[in-house]
């Protein structure tokens, strides 16, 4: 075995355990897996993999010294203000500006110094495409839960940790580490963000947002109407309704019982009865292509003698009577009139 083998067998064996991987981190990882890559084609023709998808937390003392003077730093913006980072590593920087300059990217170190302005301007349009990008793809899932940048927008370029420092709050923050395969191995780098855990928007365990909704709302209780009959009554037979008056009840109306929601919306269809002395619906099951019809026991009709009603149609109209032909006399020439004198011709 190699001397640089050997050294790489004992730094995996001295590393630090990695922190154990959340389940959510799995359905994050197939996401990203597919939009980046894709992103990264469409945009720069850049052959790109992910690799690994890393979530944590972090307190802002940790993050300002985990930053490397060669990354390249970008300040994330929400509303309300919740100020994070968005880090990208010297070797992600490298291959970036690389395949933009030349077209390809090499396996040569990357340049051991800060990065300039120039540099956050080459890298920005990819960075903005890939968020953007993950935030549609998360909300389409109904999973945005699992990005904590889904609140935030890529600000200016921040000139350091001591920038960073002086700009972000003392808060702890929730962590979002991606590492990039670039080239097919010609360049591995990070693309990590840090956002205040009080506004992230992560959760330990990614899931479906309507599954959220379903376990709530099913449990929640609802008013149902069983509808025996509807009545037209006017008003002033409304108003004059005592105890013990008797309303007349098409008996139609026993086999055509509906169950109904507070919107009134048919639900269900049944048969009014009796079960353990109480009255009791039996729901019927609904035809085969049957629609939910407006007034299927005829209530409508039922009203008291009263109730106005609609006026019956008018009778058509008769027939005209024929009448006889009449002749025309023929028109005579007009009769010559005088002339006046002293008019010209």
């Amino acid at each position: 075995m190699s001397d640089s083998a050997a050294q790489s067998v004992l730094r995996r064996k001295l590393a630090p355990p990695r922190p154990p991987a959340l389940p959510g981190q799995q359905a994050l990882l197939h996401m990203l897996a597919k939009t980046m890559p894709r992103d990264a084609d469409d945009l720069l023709g850049l052959q790109l993999a992910v690799t690994g998808v890393e979530a944590g937390r972090i307190s802002k003392s940790g993050l300002i010294a985990a930053l490397h003077p060669t990354d390249l730093i970008f300040l994330m913006q929400s509303d309300p203000p919740a100020p994070g980072l968005c880090t990208l590593s010297a070797p992600l920087l490298a291959g970036l500006i690389e395949v933009q300059m030349s077209g390809r990217v090499s396996a040569a170190d990357p340049p051991d110094r800060p990065p300039t302005p120039v540099d956050g301007i080459v890298a920005s349009n990819i960075v903005d495409r890939w968020i953007a990008t993950a935030k549609d793809e998360a909300l389409a899932q109904e999973m945005p839960d699992c990005l904590p940048f889904a609140r935030h927008v890529r600000a200016r370029m921040l000139g350091g940790a001591r920038n960073a420092d002086l700009t972000l709050d003392p808060v702890d923050f929730t962590t979002l580490s991606i590492t990039l395969d670039l080239a097919d191995g010609a360049r591995t780098g990070t693309l990590s963000f840090a956002l205040p855990a009080a506004t992230a928007r992560h959760q330990p365990v990614c899931h479906n947002i309507a599954d959220d909704f379903r376990a709530v709302l099913m449990d929640t209780k609802t008013g149902l109407s069983a509808v025996l009959a509807r009545l037209p009554q006017t008003l002033r037979a409304v108003k004059a309704l005592a105890p013990g008056d008797i309303l007349d009840v098409p008996t139609t109306a026993l086999g055509a019982v509906t169950l109904e929601d507070g919107n009134g919306r048919v639900l269900a269809r049944g048969r009014l009865g009796q079960m353990g002395g109480s009255k009791a619906v039996r729901l019927s099951r609904p035809e085969r292509g049957a629609g939910v019809e407006a007034d299927p026991a005829g209530f409508r009709d039922a009203g008291p003698a009263d109730a106005p009603r609609r006026p019956p149609p008018a009778e058509p109209a008769a027939a005209l009577p024929t009448l006889p032909d009449v002749e025309i006399p023929a028109a005579t020439d007009p009769p010559d009139l005088p002339e006046v004198p002293g008019r010209p011709d």
